[in-house]
């Protein structure tokens, strides 16, 4: 499978990525609709009464957003584990801990571990996906002419 390619000038080779100089006045229109259609789809309540820009600012907002939780997955999910398990061993060794209570934080250590291990299966994947928003998010700042102003954002979907 072969990716499609631009001729168009590169300025800058960011992180994997090539960016054109500046798209040509109908790739930008192009550009425009896609993301006015993705601030539709993703920022429903966001009327389509509202100015293109209010709009566009709207999706920055909400990609943003996007950004700041992904960026919390995005992490070595195994850092910390072998505290976590030292911690748990200690208080499950216990002699005078109850039998009950040890059992519910194995079962709590045990789903933790679980989902530390999935976790960790899926970083590059969430990587891939945080880079993707942030190139959208740098296409949007393109098209509005720089970050939106609180006043814009303050009216967008949350």
């Amino acid at each position: 499978m072969h990716e499609e390619q631009s001729n168009a000038p590169v300025k800058v080779v960011r992180n994997n990525r090539q960016e054109a100089d500046s798209p040509n006045p109908e790739e930008k229109e192009k550009l425009k609709q896609f993301y006015l259609a993705q601030s539709r789809r993703l920022c429903p309540t966001v009327s389509v009464n509202r100015s293109e820009s209010q709009r566009l600012a709207a999706l920055h907002h909400k990609i943003k957003h996007f950004i700041k939780a992904l960026t919390n997955l995005d992490r070595p999910w195994e850092n910390g584990m072998p505290e976590m398990q030292k911690a748990c061993l200690h208080f499950l060794a216990l002699q005078n801990s109850p039998r009950a209570e040890c059992q519910k934080i194995f079962e709590e250590w045990t789903k933790w571990s679980d989902f530390l291990i999935a976790a960790s299966c899926y970083r590059g994947f969430v990587s891939q996906i945080l880079q993707d928003y942030h190139r959208q998010l740098h296409d949007l700042e393109k098209l509005l002419g720089g970050k939106p102003t609180e006043l814009v954002e303050n009216t967008s979907d949350r």
